[in-house]
């Protein structure tokens, strides 16, 4: 069974892999840091998401994206329970981030489809209004927004921030 697979033909070892690093990660993390949290009856949290949580783009992302949805949905779950205690709790779904991941996504696509990375990103760009990835600084902003006391009044959100891929 290959690594980074179709979810058929990839191992249960790559499956666990997926949801011990994308979801049981940020539910340990969001356990511990609640504790203080309630006892200072105030807290942020802010997740990471990602649109292939709302909506998976490829089959070679399947386990990705049925954990990182599970990160939206303890996200929401998160907040109901937090609240009581002042915590807000919300998470950013991000687009098309230039990273290692999207570049290996390029080249395995690019690989399995006989074209270049470069037509695979063109064609990749279409769909994305704003006609450019995502940095690390486009995440970042949201993620700063929603640690500031700007959004005191915002829980239970996943906040798509993705060039206008998901427009809701």
């Amino acid at each position: 069974m290959e690594e980074r697979a179709p979810p058929t033909e990839a191992s249960s070892t790559y499956f666990d892999r997926m949801i011990e690093l994308n979801l049981k990660s940020t539910f340990l993390c969001c356990k511990y840091v609640s504790v203080h949290m309630k006892s200072v009856k105030s807290g942020k949290i802010i997740n990471i998401s990602t649109i292939d949580g709302k909506r998976c783009s490829s089959e070679y992302l399947g386990f990705y994206a049925a954990a990182k949805a599970g990160v939206i949905q303890l996200t929401r779950a998160l907040a109901m329970e937090l609240a009581r205690y002042g915590i807000n709790v919300n998470a950013v779904c991000s687009g098309y981030v230039d990273t290692p991941l999207l570049r290996w996504l390029f080249k395995t696509f690019a690989d399995r489809l006989g074209m270049n990375v470069e037509e695979i990103k063109n064609i990749s760009l279409v769909e994305i209004p704003l006609r450019r990835f995502a940095t690390p600084e486009d995440i970042a902003g949201p993620v700063l927004f929603l640690a500031s006391p700007d959004s005191d009044y915002i829980t239970g959100q996943a906040i798509n921030v993705d060039g206008g891929i998901e427009p809701h």
